[in-house]
């Protein structure tokens, strides 16, 4: 999964490529890096997968951060993405109910009425 972000980077190689893209190169590095602490985190492993990153790879320029002519075209791309997640992530995530949510730090009466 790393190669395939680094491998444009290498086709351009040397200190005037690494110059331009170095913006992209720290991005790239900060969003793999992301993606390893919150697989640590909850304990992510090829046999208990827990977490599921679902991307579309474009053309360079096909969207902008800040175009929002193309929003309707996103939902679409997204809408497409979640119809061949579904089958996957319903068994993983809907098909039982959560448990009731308890918080691991339970507050006394006279703590609560102290923090308001």
């Amino acid at each position: 999964m790393f190669r395939e972000g680094v491998e444009e980077f290498v086709a351009d190689a040397g200190i005037l490529g690494l110059a331009r893209k170095s913006s992209e190169l720290l991005m790239l590095g900060q969003a793999r890096g992301a993606d390893g602490m919150a697989k640590l985190l909850i304990n992510h492993t090829s046999a208990d997968p827990r977490v599921y990153r679902y991307d579309r790879i474009v053309k360079k320029g096909v969207f902008s951060l800040d175009a929002t002519q193309q929003v309707s075209t996103l939902k679409g791309v997204g809408a497409e993405l979640a119809r061949h997640a579904l089958p996957v992530l319903r068994g993983v995530f809907f098909s039982t109910p959560a448990d009731p949510f308890e918080p691991v730090l339970q507050l006394q009466a006279e703590d609560a009425m102290r923090e308001v």
